[in-house]
């Protein structure tokens, strides 16, 4: 029987990456897979890429940050869930994926020069020094 939380979006290979547009899986790898998404499309310019980080960002910071900046949801996987899914007492939201999500938003500030970035760094910093998991 297939783990429904450990399936193929999970390593983040459930579709091509110019193809993803809802944040998924395990939080620290998909912030770093988005972060080089980032590094790709400075470089490139690859429109599809860009327009797959805008959605990508877009529901991250409207669908699935909590307001301190913290992501991920789901302890067991340490993982995104679904959408709004927020819970306070059993969230992951651990420092390693808050660093991740300020080096995505940093790369995605070196795109394009936009103050959402820089307030989502402002606001999942702090929280990488209050983590309680270690």
């Amino acid at each position: 029987m297939e783990n429904r939380w450990q399936g193929p979006d999970y390593c983040l290979g459930h579709a091509p990456v110019r193809e993803q547009r809802e944040v998924t899986g395990h939080a620290v790898r998909a912030m770093y897979l988005y972060a080089a998404m980032a590094d790709a499309w400075r470089v490139s310019g690859d429109a599809g890429l860009g327009r797959a980080l805008h959605a990508l960002w877009h529901d991250l910071v409207s669908r699935r940050m909590y307001v301190t900046g913290g992501i991920g949801s789901q302890s067991f996987g340490e993982r995104f869930t679904v959408a709004y899914d927020l819970p306070l007492d059993t969230a992951y939201a651990e420092t390693c994926a808050s660093i991740g999500l300020v080096f995505w938003a940093h790369r995605m500030l070196l795109c394009e020069p936009h103050s959402e970035y820089a307030d989502v760094m402002e606001t999942a910093l702090p929280s990488t020094a209050h983590d309680s998991s270690t």
